[in-house]
């Protein structure tokens, strides 16, 4: 079973994903596009952060810890 933080960490990071996305949308069609390319440099570190946190979660599934 892998770790609850780890999976909450993953729920928010998807979330903050998902505001970003929308925030970034409302930029570029309110032709902000210097605040929409700022968005798009936090979305790309934020789903990098959610790769690692997903591939820690999938490493503590495949090798459970002994009890």
């Amino acid at each position: 079973m892998a770790n609850p933080r780890l999976e909450d960490r993953a729920m928010g990071l998807e979330l903050q994903i998902e505001e970003l996305v929308e925030r970034q949308k409302r930029a570029n069609q309110q032709r902000f596009y210097a605040e929409a390319a700022r968005l798009q440099t936090e979305i790309v570190a934020l789903q990098a952060d959610l790769v690692a946190t997903a591939e820690r979660i999938a490493s503590e599934v495949a090798t459970p810890r002994q009890r």
